[in-house]
């Protein structure tokens, strides 16, 4: 099995067993939307590999990957993966009397954090992705928010975390599954 594929795999599980399940504000990409100007809009997060495009950065999760090892003679390869998680909201938009209304507030992380504690739990009950990727329980789940020099930065309202851990697969000794 190749990076590529792994990857690839790993991405369309997020969409399917993670992405599916919530909808989230969709980031209008303006300044300007942090108030009743803005049209809520509630969109599914998207699974990319590697690199989010920034227009449809908000909301996603993005699959990338460390340190890999392989054995011939063990017919096997490990994988560290990082899924990086990303939302906006900068607070309650809701409609009063018909019309919009708009709360500024801090507490939009909270929607960050619910979509890390729903992947948690599915990486923590979920034994292997697809039939060729198996995660490594043994090894832990690590996870926490995006931080620089050790601590959160403020890039409200935009609001970003992380799941690390390993996988193990199979080595294919032949080229029939390279791109």
């Amino acid at each position: 099995m190749t990076v590529i594929n792994i990857l690839d795999e790993v991405r369309n599980w997020l969409d399917s067993e993670v992405c599916e399940n919530f909808t989230f504000k969709k980031d209008p990409g303006k300044e300007k939307a942090i108030d009743t100007s803005y049209k809520h809009e509630l969109v599914k997060p998207k699974a990319f590999t590697l690199y989010a495009p920034f227009d449809e950065k908000f909301p996603s999760v993005t699959v990338q990957f460390g340190n890999g090892i392989q054995s011939k003679f063990e017919e096997s390869g490990e994988l560290k993966l990082r899924f990086l998680f990303a939302t906006w909201n900068p607070g309650l938009h809701y409609k009063d009397n018909g019309k919009p209304a708009f709360n500024l507030n801090t507490e939009g992380w909270r929607d960050v954090w619910n979509f890390i504690d729903y992947a948690l739990r599915k990486v923590t009950n979920t034994n292997s992705i697809g039939p060729h990727i198996r995660i490594k329980h043994e090894d832990r789940i690590n996870f926490g928010p995006m931080a620089e020099n050790e601590t959160i930065p403020n890039y409200y309202p935009y609001w970003c975390a992380w799941i690390e851990f390993t996988i193990q697969y199979g080595v294919n000794s032949t080229n029939e599954d390279i791109i």
